[in-house]
């Protein structure tokens, strides 16, 4: 009889650990599996947010960079500014804005007047050197000469530029007698002539009966360009 009681309470305390193990087995093979830092997350319910700030650190001295890469930039737009305003200066008349023409050489007022003698009876000569470092631009020329009544005579302008001569012929014309013996004539003429070195003038009474003229020229001086 009693080692039927030991049985019996053998079997209930089998039964009882079976029992154990089939309501904590999971739950402890789950607390098992866990890392031990989420276990320690999942007990610390009162976290506190922690801010970190970066502090960049001083650099003293150079600092060198070397094989830096080579950047190319393709495909830019082009750029186009529309509706530009006008742009005014509000400068007064008695403080104007002072401007300067840089495509245009300094000029030098220039004019000469010069005399010659028509001794052979038919042609006479003079000539004009332009100043070292110079040249000579001449805008305008006028001319006169005393004639025996009755002849003809024209001016010749003979320009070397480059080593190369230019001519330039002017009929002159009679004005009327200024005396029984001798007639006056004339000529005036707008022109753009360059003057490189040399100016030769030359009168020439086609008629081969003497006289006297005289050219005056008017323009300007600019340095050799």
């Amino acid at each position: 009889m009693k080692k039927l009681s030991n049985f019996h309470f053998s079997l209930a305390a089998i039964f009882i650990l079976v029992l154990g193990f089939m309501f904590v087995g999971p739950e402890y093979a789950q607390a098992a599996d866990k890392n031990p830092f989420e276990k320690v997350l999942e007990k610390k319910t009162n976290a506190v947010p922690v801010n970190v700030e970066n502090t960049p650190l001083p650099i003293q001295g150079e600092v060198a960079i070397k094989n830096t890469p080579n950047v190319n930039i393709t495909n830019t737009p082009n750029v186009n500014i529309a509706n530009v305003p006008t742009v005014q200066v509000g400068n007064t008349p008695g403080n104007p804005v002072l401007v300067q023409n840089v495509s245009e050489l300094k000029h030098e007022v220039f004019q000469e007047n010069l005399f010659c003698n028509i001794e052979n009876d038919y042609y006479c000569t003079i000539s004009f050197e332009v100043p070292k470092g110079k040249h000579l631009v001449i805008e305008y020329i006028s001319a006169y000469a005393y004639l025996p009544i009755g002849q003809q005579i024209y001016m010749n302008i003979v320009n070397i530029w480059n080593n190369k001569a230019i001519y330039y012929p002017f009929p002159m014309f009679p004005f009327g007698a200024i005396s029984t013996t001798t007639e006056f004539h004339m000529l005036n003429h707008q022109v753009k002539i360059y003057v490189d070195k040399v100016l030769n003038i030359g009168f020439m009474n086609i008629s081969h009966g003497g006289g006297s003229g005289v050219i005056t020229f008017s323009g300007y001086l600019v340095d050799n360009f």
